[in-house]
């Protein structure tokens, strides 16, 4: 597991993936809320499973000012 986030996070920087996959959505959101914070560049972020969204309108994280979180309504 450890390696494949290696291999994602070398992608991201080489700016060759704008899209990423996880089974658990636990663990890309945790993912997310990691790297995307880091970087200064606009970021859409589409979240189709409405997690992410669900822990950024309840407060339990923080929405980074690059960030624009995009959801169906519900």
């Amino acid at each position: 597991m450890a390696q494949d986030n290696l291999q994602i996070k070398d992608m991201l920087e080489q700016n060759t993936l704008n899209v990423i996959f996880y089974d658990d959505s636990f663990t890309k959101t945790t993912f997310f809320v990691k790297e995307l914070s880091k970087w200064n560049i606009p970021i859409f972020y589409l979240d189709f499973d409405l997690l992410y969204s669900g822990f950024v309108k309840s407060r339990q994280t923080p929405l980074p000012k690059n960030i624009t979180l995009l959801c169906p309504n519900a």
